[in-house]
């Protein structure tokens, strides 16, 4: 069964009648969704690993970039004391 949820198919067991060879060619058609499934998940965690690293500097420079305007427009009229 797992041979034929992986459409390798090495045709150890072949359906004799018209309704086996549905119930066999259903469970291919449910196999290669599996697989392509699987294989599009691994995929995306693989690409999503250098793309974590640049939105994650992304982030820390516009973080920078906001307390920067925060330290700029300081001011004891503004903000009070003990919050700066």
């Amino acid at each position: 069964m797992f041979t034929t949820l992986t459409t390798v198919g090495y045709g150890d067991y072949a359906g004799g009648t018209t309704r086996e060879y549905l119930i066999t060619l259903v469970f291919e058609f449910t196999g290669f969704c599996y697989n392509a499934v699987l294989i599009s998940i691994m995929s995306n965690v693989f690409a999503s690993a250098s793309n974590f690293e640049d939105l994650l500097s992304e982030r820390l420079d516009g973080m920078q970039l906001w307390i920067k305007r925060i330290e700029l427009s300081y001011k004891p009229f503004y903000l009070h004391p003990k919050l700066g």
